[in-house]
């Protein structure tokens, strides 16, 4: 029995050594490079996304606001969004389709309607500055985690900490890319040392060859 106890712990710290091996430290370059390949990949293929952003005052309490956009996108000319969003006024929903050169909407219970096809977009969600303060410094750390929650993907983290006056900004950000160096998640928190609010942004990936997207009124 104590033979049999010796050669399981050698083995299990076989696997932690296995483990922490596939750990090390890149490039931020590195990590842009893979998260690009993978960005242009998506533009070959139909996929569902699904982004839920909070954010916090406080950290250590419930989001003061919360929005989910679910994103099917068949391909550049065919696209359905939905965004709901809650905070202390209530929830809302507003719903878009665009293909082609037409552009369909609603909101909340109400009926399609079809719109002029405005050109552009807005941006993706900002962390606005509280008391922005002049940056001194900016430090950053980007590795390789080897395989995450045993499952078959990569996990990669890049921290950028910007040192200012006063306390520092900091930047996480997480992705994971499949073995065919598809994105199938990404993460990113940012956050003041000097603060206790919070963004917080998790987006999740589903490629999906049946995806369609159709108009609502004919």
């Amino acid at each position: 029995m104590n033979r049999f106890r010796i050669f399981a712990f050698i083995g299990l710290l076989a696997v932690i050594c296995m483990d922490t091996s596939a750990q090390k430290n890149v490039t931020e370059d590195e990590v842009s490079k893979l998260y690009g390949k993978a960005r242009s990949a998506m533009e070959t293929m139909p996929y569902r996304q699904i982004s839920i952003v909070e954010s916090f005052d406080d950290r250590n309490r419930p989001a003061v606001f919360k929005s989910i956009t679910t994103t099917i996108r068949m391909n550049p000319d065919a696209i359905h969004t939905k965004v709901q969003t809650e905070d202390a006024s209530g929830v809302r929903l507003k719903e878009t389709i665009i293909i082609g050169n037409k552009s369909f909407s609603k909101e909340g219970g109400k009926e399609w309607k079809e719109n002029l096809r405005e050109g552009g977009s807005g941006g993706g969600s900002t962390f606005t500055a509280i008391g922005d303060k002049e940056k001194l410094r900016t430090d950053i750390i980007a590795e390789y985690r080897g395989k995450a929650d045993d499952l078959d993907v990569d996990l990669y983290i890049v921290t950028k900490k910007e040192e200012r006056v006063g306390g520092a900004l900091v930047f996480v950000n997480k992705y994971w890319f499949t073995q065919d160096f598809l994105l199938v998640k990404e993460e990113s928190e940012s956050y003041y040392t000097y603060a206790k609010s919070l963004l917080r942004t998790i987006t999740t990936y589903e490629y999906d060859p049946n995806i369609k997207v159709e108009a609502p009124i004919p």
